[in-house]
């Protein structure tokens, strides 16, 4: 009998540790979930004049035809925003807000070709 016992007690122990490595089956997975598609956010373009950049609260400030105004700036948009100056033209891509004029985030600034092949005067 104790010759049985430990081949026995050995299966046993085999078929609970296999059981409890084994894959759950398809029926009790939990049903993986896909984010739903969102729409890309609607933008326009804005010809305007910079006021003032101020890169460490990652905000510019542009003067439009429509008044003065104010928005942050998108991570693309930061790289520009280091280069450009007050009284730069610009052309500014913003993400719409709650109005389609509205912007709620300036996402790209595009300078103009004269203005980014000038070279800076000499420092004296």
């Amino acid at each position: 009998m104790k010759k049985l016992a430990l081949p026995l007690a050995l299966a046993f122990a085999t078929a609970s540790f296999a059981a409890a490595q084994a894959p759950a089956p398809e029926a009790a997975k939990p049903a993986e979930t896909k984010a739903p598609a969102t729409k890309p956010a609607k933008s326009h373009k804005v010809e305007a004049e910079i006021v003032s950049a101020d890169v460490e609260k990652k905000m510019v400030t542009f003067k439009t035809a429509a008044g003065e105004k104010s928005a942050p700036v998108g991570p693309l948009a930061m790289y520009r925003l280091k280069k450009v100056k007050a009284g730069d033209k610009v052309t500014l891509t913003c993400k719409d807000g709650a109005t389609p004029e509205e912007c709620a985030e300036v996402s790209f600034i595009k300078v103009p070709e004269a203005a980014a092949a000038a070279p800076e005067p000499p420092k004296q």
